[in-house]
Parts: structure tokens; sequence; C-alpha cells
């Protein structure tokens, strides 16, 4: 097992990270880069490979976690995408206004993009563990950011589970559940604004 980072790494936003498993890998969010951090990015193509991927995961529906889907679909991507039952009613609807405003799309071109998505989107209920192959599932818990948003769990086959917060909301908030406390960490990679943390527990 290891983790490829293309987006999100030296970025706050542009998140997209890939967990390479033993018969292929899982992408976890493929987002957009914006504001400052926007000036790196030099091409919305996907410049990674997806010939072993076989599945998408998004953490919540922000455009810095799914902005660039569409460009993954051109680059030839037809396997599922795992969110929340919220957030694959948001996915959508986010999308929408990036292609008509960056890309100009007419309506009917932008709807033929979306029903695709839509296609291949699985809503996934918190707290449940789906199997996404052989040797691997995964569990969304809430993150309390916002509706739909999620951190993931993935269970291997050798028992071992890797997290992948996407990003956290804070506690004690009216409209959305807290966030789901981890019972065990061993290491944590976390990014706050421009600061990356390294975090032994």
């Amino acid at each position: 097992m290891k983790v490829l980072h293309h987006g999100g790494k030296n970025t706050v936003t542009g998140s997209c990270h890939e967990l390479v498993l033993q018969n292929g890998s899982v992408l976890i969010d493929c987002g957009l880069l914006q504001g400052e951090d926007n000036a790196q990015q030099q091409s919305l193509n996907i410049d990674f490979s997806i010939s072993g991927l076989k599945a998408v995961v998004l953490t919540h529906s922000h455009i810095d976690h799914v902005g660039r889907l569409p460009w993954l679909l051109a680059a030839g991507y037809k396997g599922p995408i795992y969110c929340t039952e919220a957030s694959a009613e948001l996915v959508p609807l986010m999308l929408e206004d990036g292609l008509k405003l960056q890309l100009g799309m007419r309506h009917h071109q932008r709807e033929n993009v979306l029903d695709f998505i839509r296609t291949l989107i699985r809503p996934c209920p918190y707290s449940q563990w789906i199997e996404i192959e052989e040797h691997a599932s995964l569990r969304f818990q809430p993150a309390g950011h916002i509706l739909g948003s999620a951190y993931v769990e993935f269970r291997l086959s050798n028992n071992e589970v890797v997290v992948f917060s996407g990003d956290l909301g804070p506690r004690n908030t009216p409209l959305l559940p807290d966030r789901y406390r981890l019972k065990k960490l061993t290491i944590c990679l976390s990014s706050q604004h421009t600061a990356i943390k390294f975090t032994k527990m």
C-alpha cells in the first residue's frame, strides 16, 4: 500500500490523492486549484495514469475536491464514484456551474456530462462498510464540514485502516452532526492552510 499525491500536497485546494492497493488503486477527491493556488495549475487535463484506477471516492462536494471530475471522465475513467448520499445530490449541482462558467458549455452539453456522472455515482450511508474491491472496503464517517461531508476509512485485507479526512469542521454546530472521533491513530499528516505537520500518536 502507498499513497500518491496528485494535488493538495503543497497547496490548500486541488485535493487529489491516490491510494495504491494490491490489485489497483483508488482516487480520493479530484479537485480544482482555486484562488492563489490556481496560478500553479498549468492544465486541467489529468496528468497521471488512470489505467489501474478501480474507484473514485469523494469526501465532499466543494469544487476544490470534485472540480476535475469531468476531465477525469474525458481521460477515460468509467468506474464507480463513491460518496455520501447528500454529496450524491450536491456534486452535479456544484459541477454544473463550473461547466458553464469555465468551459462555456450549453445546457444540453452540461446535462450530457452530468447525466454520465450521475450514472457512476454510488451513494453510501454513513458508518457502513462498503466493499469496493476484493482486498479493500470503505466507510464514510461524518466530518462536520458541510452537508454530506465525510472522512473516509479504508480497511485493507491485513486489517490495516487508512483514513483520508477531507476537510474537517468544528464541533457543536447547530445544523451538522459532530465529526466522528477516531478511536486510534498512529500517524497523521495534516495541512493547515500553508502549514504541513507530521504527528505521531
